[in-house]
Order: C-alpha cells, then structure tokens, then sequence
C-alpha cells in the first residue's frame, strides 16, 4: 500500500534490490557479501526477518558499518550520477618554444569528477595516458567534487569514472 502503483512496487521490491546487491558486491567483494548473506540466511530461515534485521545481520557478518550505504539504498530516493566534469593534459614547460619530445616532455594532467546526484558513494577513477600506462584512484564522493592531478611525461588520453561498472545504481 505505501507503493504508487504495480510498477513502482516490482521497481523497488526487486530491481532495485538486486542492483543494490550488485553494487554492495563491487564495494566490498563478493567473498563478503556472501558470508553476509550465509549468516543472514542461518540466523532467520523460517522466521519472518525485517529489512533492520537483513542490515544489521550484514553489517556485523561484514565487520563494517554500512548504515551510510543502507539508507541511501533502502530507505532514502538518492540519485547516483557521477561525471567527468573536465580533463586536461598541458605542457608545464608552456613557455618554451620548442617542440614536445615523448617521454621528455613533461605534462600536468587534471580530471575533475564531479557528483551531480546526491548519492555518496566511493569512486574509482581509471586515467589512461599516451605511454599506455594506466592509474586507478579512489575518491570518498563526499564532496560535490574532486581533482585528480598526475604530472608525468606522458599525455592524458582518457578518463573513466567506475571502469568495472560496479556501479549498477
């Protein structure tokens, strides 16, 4: 009764679950969630569990405090939209008039990612340059934003906020 319609109700009571599950899963690993879920299951088969029950039943099978990640899930309606707000590759040695050289020439390298929902959740970055290496960095998405900065000799050539696709919300 507390749902608009059917479609709202099969919205949430089983495809949001599941990408909720997923997404728990690329947080924490699987190994985790399913000694949560074991737990869970031997403590309240055949009784009727509550969805505190099912939380805090994961929270203490996982050792962690997930209460930030349940409310935004379970109870809140946030919105998960994290973007790559800007990238840029410059020369530090702008001034100078001579040619770049691979592998001589130095660049500042920026990524600013910015959190245009209002859900708080860890993001991982992946940040490719032309000398095809490749750095992964985490950012607590608390904020609205933050700047990745890398200077190396090599170019940034692309950014990608969760390179897994973990992120199913």
């Amino acid at each position: 009764w507390l749902f608009l319609d059917l479609p709202s109700y099969i919205a949430n009571t089983y495809s949001k679950t599941a990408l909720m599950m997923l997404t728990l899963e690329s947080l924490i690993g699987e190994p985790t969630v399913m000694r949560g879920l074991r737990t869970y299951f031997d403590r309240y088969k055949f009784k009727h569990p509550t969805p505190g029950d099912f939380t805090a039943t994961m929270n203490e099978a996982t050792g962690q405090d997930l209460d930030w990640y349940w409310k935004q899930t379970i109870y809140g309606t946030e919105t998960l939209d994290d973007r790559i707000l800007t990238a840029s590759s410059e020369r530090l040695d702008w001034y100078n008039k001579q040619d770049e050289k691979k592998g001589v020439t130095v660049y500042h390298n920026e990524v600013i990612v910015h959190r245009r929902g209002n859900f708080d959740l860890p993001v991982l970055l992946e940040a490719k340059f032309d000398d095809g290496t490749a750095v992964r960095e985490r950012w607590d998405g608390k904020d609205r934003w933050h700047r990745f900065v890398w200077d190396r000799k090599s170019k940034l050539i692309s950014a990608e906020v969760d390179p897994d696709h973990g992120n199913l919300l």
